[in-house]
Formats: structure tokens, C-alpha cells, sequence
């Protein structure tokens, strides 16, 4: 491994090398962390890749995130916790042409070089792995109210006009 972000992805392969990495969401790149879905930027992931090569002779990495996150609920806007628990496993080809010809539906495919950013498949990876638009089951109704009464309420004015 070379540092925090590169990994040579051939020889990760080759080798059935592991890694894991531990990372705080404020320290992802800005369209992770500073994006209105997390609730609390000091929550942590682990990410864990292992290379290896398959029966059909393919180089892959299998990138598994797993953590406890506090996303912001869509409905409430109040924190709610979130479960990651994801895993994909990335095909390396060495170029377009050769990753055109790869079908396959349970696996993601990859152009690699001789060194690869793995930071940026752990980002994409959670922007993935998270759902659409975070809401709890049933959110409080005491905090609802409370939020359809505040006064930063754009539509309040509205209750003026009301003859």
C-alpha cells in the first residue's frame, strides 16, 4: 500500500490482499460530507477491501463498508440512526474496450491503472449504499408540530393574508 488513498489494484489481486481503513464522514470529500444527509459528521465508517482473482481469471476487489450513521430524517429533520452495512465487488480491466465486454450483474467494473484511488470507491460506494431520502418509521409528532409552527416557517406569512 502506499498511503492512505492508493493501492496498486493488480497486485492487491494477485496477492489476496486485505485493507481496512477507518474514516469519519467530515473527513470524505465535500459531496459526502457536506451534503444535508448526515446528521452527525463525526460518525464513522470501516471500509475493508480484499483482492482476488476469480474462476474466470478476473482481478476484482471486494469493497465492504460497514458503520453506525446518524442521517437527518426528510420528514422530521431530526436525526436518525442508520445501519451501514454494504458490499460490492469491483472488476478490474485495463481498458474500455475490455470492460465493455464484461456482463456482469453482481459485480461493478472498473478501468484501473497501476495505482488506484480507494478513497474514491469508498466515497462513491456510501453515496450509494445510502437510502434516497432517510425518514423514521414514524417520526415525533411533538417535533412536527413544533416545526410546522416555527416562525422561519416561509408559508407563516401566508396566514396574514388570510382575510
Amino acid at each position: 500500500m502506499l498511503n492512505a488513498n492508493l493501492i496498486l489494484p493488480w497486485s492487491l489481486a494477485e496477492n489476496n490482499e486485505t485493507y481496512s481503513w477507518r474514516f469519519k464522514i467530515i473527513e470524505l470529500d465535500a459531496r459526502v460530507a457536506q451534503g444535508d444527509c448526515f446528521a452527525d459528521l463525526s460518525s464513522e465508517i470501516t471500509a475493508t477491501i480484499r483482492g482476488g482473482v476469480d474462476d474466470l481469471n478476473r482481478h476484482y476487489a471486494d469493497v465492504c463498508l460497514t458503520g453506525e450513521l446518524s442521517l437527518t430524517c426528510q420528514r422530521c429533520l431530526q436525526a436518525m440512526p442508520f445501519t451501514l452495512n454494504n458490499s460490492v465487488r469491483i472488476l478490474f480491466c485495463s481498458d474500455e474496450a475490455s470492460a465493455d465486454l464484461i456482463d456482469d450483474e453482481d459485480a461493478d467494473v472498473l478501468v484501473v491503472g497501476e495505482t488506484a484511488d480507494v478513497r474514491e470507491w469508498i466515497e462513491d460506494q456510501l453515496l450509494t449504499a445510502l437510502p434516497f431520502a432517510p425518514m423514521h418509521e414514524s417520526c415525533d409528532e411533538d417535533h412536527l408540530m413544533q416545526y410546522r409552527n416555527d416562525k422561519h416557517n416561509p408559508f407563516s406569512v401566508l396566514k396574514n393574508i388570510k382575510p
